[in-house]
């Protein structure tokens, strides 16, 4: 299998290619659409498009692709996307007696030091309502349903690859659902019909939940580049919903696997392993939630999940990400005798002497700054 790492600014794009699937999951940010799209310039077919949650870093360029869809070339064959429809189970109408309502919700949870927001789309859309306009299907292998960790209890197929639904937990969906029927209900909308104002406010909505984890504003503790003191940093999990919902999953083609995390919570996934019995997963790469942030990943994890290439996208502008204390507990935690961290973006905060530290570890651990392709 081949990895692209697009260059997605603050998010996440990545194209998995093997001898007979095209999969892309997620379009970063609006900005960044124009370089990752040439990713797709030889490709004729996405198999299928996954958006792991409603967040903008990972929705905006997907919205760009639909518009565009790279001179109305290419077929998308298979959406996998928990938007206002799936999760609500709604009916789409015409309704407009409450877009007045819908104006105010979204101008309430706007995010006001967004600097990503046009998404070169009239009114700026909502993901949902471009995909209901242009006639895609969405989750066609869960009668369009959410999909989440109860909904298969084997892996999909498609192609020549096979798709293990990881998360999110139904529970968390129904969560998610229940907090936005409270808005409405706060709002006075009686008749819930999901029309384009309906959507954007959603998706605006749950956009917001993910800036609910106070993020430091350095890119970790400025105390130690000692990566025994910053694995010792006490664990603070992430809170944001919308995180909490992320689709995560295992691609499997032939022998080789990765495990693509989205911004998910890693107890999630250690929660499906111990359902299934699991006590070492082996995986060949990890692409690691939420940009390499502290409180998506803990020692925990890394021991259980046994795997050398770890996979980070960021242009570490937005909340600094990768956090040291991600990538000490990575290196310091990993099984293998040679651990190999790829960033797609030269990172100029990480220092020199902390990257030499990781090195003189008893399994030294290496990061690749600039890739945008990995072969497993």
């Amino acid at each position: 299998m081949k990895i692209i790492m697009n260059k997605a600014g603050n998010g996440d794009c990545f194209l998995v290619k093997t001898n007979f699937s095209n999969l892309l999951i997620d379009g970063g940010t609006s900005s960044s659409y124009k370089h990752w799209s040439k990713s797709l310039s030889n490709i004729n077919v996405i198999d299928a498009l996954f958006i792991t949650h409603i967040d903008s870093d990972h929705t905006n360029g997907v919205i760009k692709l639909l518009d565009e869809k790279v001179n109305k070339t290419i077929h998308i064959s298979n959406v996998f996307f928990n938007g206002v429809k799936e999760i609500t189970q709604m009916e789409v109408g015409l309704d407009c007696d409450y877009d007045t309502e819908y104006d105010a919700i979204t101008s309430n949870f706007s995010q006001v030091h967004n600097t990503d927001m046009n998404i070169g789309f009239s009114e700026g859309t909502s993901l949902s309502y471009m995909l209901e306009l242009k006639g895609v299907l969405i989750n066609q292998t869960n009668k369009s349903k959410a999909i989440h960790q109860e909904s298969f209890n084997n892996p999909l197929k498609i192609n020549d690859v096979t798709i293990q639904i990881l998360g999110p937990k139904l529970k968390s969906l129904n969560k998610l659902k229940s907090l936005w029927l409270d808005v409405l209900e706060e709002r006075g909308i009686r008749r819930k019909v999901i029309t384009s104002k309906h959507s954007k406010s959603f998706e605006t909505f749950v956009n917001s939940l993910s800036q609910t984890q106070n993020e430091d504003s350095n890119i970790s503790s400025n105390n130690t580049l000692c990566i025994d003191e910053l694995c010792a940093q006490q664990y603070v999990r992430d809170t944001s919903l919308s995180n909490e919902t992320s689709l995560s999953f295992i691609i499997r083609n032939n022998d080789k696997s990765i495990l693509m995390l989205g911004d998910s919570h890693v107890e999630t996934i250690i929660e499906w392993m111990d359902s299934q019995q699991i006590k070492i997963l082996h995986i060949d790469a990890i692409k690691i939630s939420h940009h390499g942030s502290k409180h998506n990943i803990n020692a925990d994890f890394i021991k259980r999940v046994m795997c050398n290439k770890y996979l980070i996208s960021t242009n570490g502008k937005k909340h600094h990400h990768p956090d040291l204390e991600a990538l000490a507990i990575i290196s310091k935690y990993s099984s293998k005798p040679i651990t190999n961290i790829y960033l797609n973006y030269k990172i100029e905060k990480i220092p020199t002497t902390f990257i030499k530290n990781l090195g003189n570890l008893p399994n030294p651990a290496f990061i690749h700054f600039g890739n945008e392709e990995i072969t497993i």
